[in-house]
């Protein structure tokens, strides 16, 4: 029997059951090269059966994760391919050349100030001021005919 832990030598009433206190708390250590039995199954060994639940498990996992893979994939070459067609596709029209803007010389009436000139499509877009009147005129660039005048009124 087991005597108290404090001083005294009387009985405990009921008896312990947990091993008796050692002075210095010990450990067994192996290395895995001399352990009788290893704590870790080897993976290559035949001896992990696993059950047919856990197989199912593994087997939906693998088909849910070649399916995101094989989606991935898919994605990717879709992507590719219209990158590729966009690249070797040419433009539906081609960008105007130095040869679409012949003319040398616009006309506009005497003392106007340009505000802007924009050349696009071929054509030449001024906008002048004389005076107190704004006004756009818009010239062809082979010819240098006026194509259009249009007055901008303020409000």
């Amino acid at each position: 029997m087991r005597l108290r832990e404090k001083a005294g030598s009387a009985l405990a009433s009921t008896a312990s059951s947990r091993p008796p206190a050692s002075s210095a708390s010990t450990a067994t250590a192996y290395s895995s090269s001399s352990a009788p039995v290893s704590c870790m199954s080897d993976p290559n060994s035949g001896e992990a059966q696993l059950s047919p639940e856990t197989r199912a498990l593994l087997g939906r996992a693998r088909r849910s994760f070649l399916f995101s893979i094989g989606l991935l994939i898919l994605g990717l070459l879709a992507v590719g391919g219209v990158i590729v067609y966009k690249s070797t596709q040419s433009p539906a029209t081609p960008a105007p050349s130095g040869a679409d803007y012949a003319l040398a010389a616009v006309k506009l009436p005497s003392g106007a100030e340009i505000v802007s000139a924009v050349a696009a499509d071929g054509r030449v877009s001024v906008t002048y001021r004389n005076g107190a009147t704004t006004s756009i005129r818009i010239f062809d660039g082979r010819t240098g005919e006026i194509l259009r005048e249009i007055p901008v009124i303020s409000e």
